[in-house]
């Protein structure tokens, strides 16, 4: 709600606070969306790692979305130069089994 601004004004402040209160908590859902914050830089300075822990974390928490965004994550930084946004460049066929796990394709 903060973040979007749905039935108040955005409040950027307020939709990171709550955000990582509930993925503190372990909220897979929660750990998902802040790893988005983080990417995009939405509500909090971006950081491509600590993106990657909270994806990570949320997999490890049974939310299968994060491995999509692992594997986007980890493509982009394939086909693009490296950045502050991305993770470690991986090869094609690892890159590959995420994205067909996480698809399930």
């Amino acid at each position: 709600m903060y973040q979007n601004g749905l039935g108040q004004v955005r409040n950027q402040a307020s939709a990171y606070r709550w955000m990582k209160c509930a993925a503190d908590q372990d909220h897979g859902l929660a750990l998902h969306a802040l790893g988005y914050m983080y990417l995009d830089g939405d509500c909090t300075n971006p950081d491509g790692q600590k993106a990657v822990a909270c994806f990570e974390k949320a997999v490890e928490l049974g939310f299968e979305g994060s491995k999509l965004a692992l594997a986007q994550m980890a493509l982009r930084c394939y086909v693009s130069a490296p950045s502050s946004r991305c993770m470690a460049p991986l090869a094609v066929r690892e890159v590959t089994v995420m994205f067909y796990e996480a698809t399930g394709t």
